[in-house]
Formats: structure tokens, C-alpha cells, sequence
């Protein structure tokens, strides 16, 4: 089934602040804040006032999003964040990466309480070099937990889980290693039915240049990581990752904002942790942010990115192998830094969920021609 995209018609939503300063958003997630089935709009961003970073629209219904209620952080800012039930008392809660303003980048929880927001930061960080977040069950007992991935200076571990207990509490294990994670997700590699750990990782030798891989920690289903596979890769600081089955044989795959090049790379996975070959599929300039879902209702995930450079958004709609995408340059009124795809107004298909670095928030629906 072909479609065809709205103009930006469906929900503009103006720019909105907490303070005469506008937000500078660097994160944004969905999910029902309030409990009243509508997907809500969370963002990470800078405090201003200090200690405020995070910000929560509430959505009315039809995409119609409300003023921000934002909310404080232990540090100055918010740089990412992750949305899930750490207490299990239905109301979801959110873990935030945060930046101080002596630059160290720590972990805060914050429990919700449904419609009253949310309770008192908690901080969490295992140590204060936090690079990106992932959250899911890794050791199969029912708890949502948080995997952080870190430098690997001063001694700090690189990778750490935080197995949740249930009641919004957790237990730290420690992976070390000589180097670095960011862009994290979680997501069963090698189909043995757990959830394993993908990441960017990048290393320095005792001699020669900074080596990047995309790393696979295969999990046993206890929570405990298998030695990383690394699948060494030419690009360097990667914008975002995510996990799909672009071509539905049942493996997953990594989507990876190649930067400077203006693409995205899909390296397919072989279903045992390793890649094979990958394709590379051009964005606008600038692409920073990457979302994964079945845009056009056809049974192949589809890929967006947020494009800063030129203001504009991406949609890539897959297909059956060796058929090119679609492809889609949707223009916006600022520089986009977050893109999400998600049921905005309970009808049948996804919309994309944009934000701009000044807190502006655009919603695009699609319709059959």
C-alpha cells in the first residue's frame, strides 16, 4: 500500500519556554505520562532555570499537545533520556542522562505519579562519564532494567547494569574493558529469545588511530554479557543507532546515523551477533536523530531522521530487498534534534513526532491518496 504525506497540517504546535529563554531540547521519547491511553511528549534539555531538564507535553487528544510542565534534575540539564515502569505501580517513570556544569554527565530516575508528574530526582549514575542509555529485562525476572554505557577513563567501568528490584531501586553489575560505549539499544541478536546490547564503541590501541566498532554483548538470559563481538566499521561518531529487521529473514539489523556523509547505514544482521553487508541510504544534511517504525502500513520497518543542517525531515520508506526506498524531504520551520514515530491520535497509523532545539514541536500524520 502507497501513501502520501499530509503537508505539515496535521499538528504545528508553536514554541514554547519555561522561562523568556527558549528550551534547548536534546532528547525527546513517547509514552502515556498521564495514563489516559494518548501518547505523551517527553523532552531532555537544558536547564534554564538551572536545574530544570526535563519537560513533559501532555497530549489532549488529535495531537493537540499541552503547555510544558517541566521538572528538575540533579544537575544543570538533560541530554537523553529513557521512559518505562521502574516500580511497577503503572505509572511510568523516566531515567535521564545529565550534564553538569563542571561537565560530568550522570544518570537521575525520576518515579512517576500519573497526572501529579513526577517525584524528586534520584541519581543513579554508576560514575560520572554517563555517554547513553538503554532500558529492558536482561536477566528475565520481570523488573525493567537500565544498561549505561560510559568512557573508560579513570578506571570507570564502560558498561554497567542496573538491575531494577521493582520498587524503583537497583543493584549494579560492572563490565570493564579499555573502551568506550554510546548509542546504545537493546534487542535479541542472535534469536536465542534474550535481549542483548548493541552499541557504538570506540577504542584507542597502544598504538595508532581510535578504532570504532559496532558491539554486540550477547546476554545469556541471567543478565550475564558474553565477551563483545565487534564489527569494526570507517564512521566515527555516530548521531544515533537503532535495531530493525529491514528486510524481514527474522534477524535484527542496526540503523546508524553516518555522520558527515549525510546517510544512514543499515548493516544487516547474520543472526548470531555478527553483520554482514550493509547499504547506505542519503538523508538531508545534517541528520542527528533516527526513528524506526512501519510508516506506510506495508510490513517493512521504515526509517526517519531529524536533518539540522537544512531544517528538514527525512522519511525512508523500505521495501523488499533490492527495491530502493522511497524517499521524502519534509521541510520545517527550525533545526530539528529529536525525532519519534508514534500513535499521536489513535487512528490506524503512525505519525512523526518532531522536536526543534528551541522546543518547538511538530507532528506529521500520513493519509492514503
Amino acid at each position: 500500500m502507497h501513501t502520501a504525506l499530509f503537508a505539515l497540517a496535521l499538528a504545528l504546535v508553536p514554541t514554547y519556554t519555561i522561562s523568556p529563554r527558549p528550551l534547548s531540547v536534546a532528547g525527546m521519547q513517547l509514552g502515556d505520562i498521564d495514563g489516559d491511553g494518548e501518547l505523551d511528549v517527553v523532552l531532555a534539555h537544558g536547564g534554564n532555570p538551572l536545574m530544570y531538564g526535563v519537560s513533559v507535553l501532555l497530549n489532549r487528544g488529535s495531537s493537540s499537545l499541552s503547555q510544558p510542565r517541566s521538572y528538575r534534575l540533579s544537575d544543570n540539564g538533560g541530554t537523553g533520556l529513557r521512559i518505562a515502569d521502574f516500580n511497577e505501580d503503572q505509572h511510568l517513570d523516566l531515567v535521564v542522562m545529565t550534564l553538569g556544569a563542571d561537565g560530568m554527565r550522570s544518570l537521575d530516575v525520576l518515579l512517576g505519579h500519573g497526572e501529579d508528574g513526577f517525584g524528586a530526582p534520584q541519581l543513579v549514575a554508576p560514575n560520572e562519564k554517563v555517554n547513553g542509555i538503554e532500558v529492558g529485562d536482561f536477566n528475565a525476572d520481570g523488573h525493567r532494567d537500565i544498561v549505561v554505557g560510559s568512557s573508560s577513563v579513570e578506571g570507570d567501568a564502560p558498561l554497567v547494569i542496573l538491575f531494577g528490584r521493582g520498587d524503583g531501586t537497583f543493584t549494579s553489575v560492572e563490565y570493564r574493558g579499555k573502551y568506550s560505549l554510546r548509542n546504545l539499544a537493546a534487542g535479541d541478536m542472535n534469536g536465542d529469545g534474550v535481549v542483548d546490547i548493541v552499541a557504538e564503541m570506540y577504542e584507542d590501541p597502544d598504538e595508532g588511530a581510535t578504532e570504532w566498532s559496532v558491539a554486540v554483548f550477547l546476554n545469556d538470559g541471567t543478565g550475564k554479557l558474553a565477551a563483545p563481538l565487534r564489527h569494526r566499521v570507517p564512521w566515527r561518531y555516530w548521531k544515533d543507532l537503532a535495531l530493525l529487521d529491514a528486510n524481514r529473514d527474522g534477524h535484527l539489523d542496526v540503523a546508524l546515523i553516518e555522520p558527515y556523509e549525510n546517510g544512514v547505514i543499515v548493516l544487516r544482521g547474520a543472526g548470531d551477533g555478527k553483520f554482514g553487508e550493509f547499504t547506505r541510504h542519503a538523508t538531508g544534511r545534517g541528520a542527528v536523530s533516527l526513528a524506526v517504525g512501519d510508516v506506510d502500513r506495508d510490513g517493512f520497518s521504515d526509517l526517519v531522521t531529524a536533518n539540522e543542517e537544512d531544517k528538514t525531515i527525512t522519511v525512508l520508506l523500505l521495501g523488499a530487498s533490492g527495491s530502493p526506498p522511497k524517499r521524502w524531504e519534509l521541510p520545517l520551520g527550525d533545526r530539528p534534534v529529536a525525532v519519534a514515530l508514534g500513535n499521536m491520535d489513535r487512528d490506524a497509523g503512525l505519525e512523526i513526532v518532531s522536536a526543534g532545539e528551541t522546543g518547538r514541536i511538530t507532528v506529521v500524520g500520513f493519509r492514503e491518496p
